[in-house]
């Protein structure tokens, strides 16, 4: 079921209706949750797309929030090296760019 509202979720956000993928996305790490042990990569890919969303919605704080449990859970089970990984730097870069936060940016390009 988790899979399901996750992949509606995704359709969601590529249609850019961010509100209605942030449900999908919220329901299904709910189910998650349950179902997996709290830092399961698993859980790393919704929230990262929790992150995906709140950073389109300009709401950074909340977008730094979910990169960076994303950033922790996949480099705990995938390494350092994994372009998931780099994602989330990114993600971070930009969620510090966008606020002007320079510095701390640079950290993570």
């Amino acid at each position: 079921m988790a899979l399901c509202l996750k992949e509606r979720g995704d359709c969601k956000l590529t249609l850019g209706l961010y509100d209605d993928a942030q449900t999908y996305f919220e329901k299904a790490l709910e189910i998650q949750e349950k179902v997996y042990r709290p830092d399961h990569s698993e859980i790393g890919t919704i929230t990262k797309d929790l992150g995906s969303i709140a950073f389109r919605k300009q709401n950074y704080p909340e977008a730094e929030k979910y990169f960076i449990k994303a950033l922790n859970l996949f480099k705990k089970h995938l390494g350092e090296d994994h372009p998931f990984v780099g994602i989330l730097y990114h993600g971070l870069s930009l969620v510090y760019l966008s606020q002007k936060i320079f510095e701390k940016a640079l950290e993570f390009h």
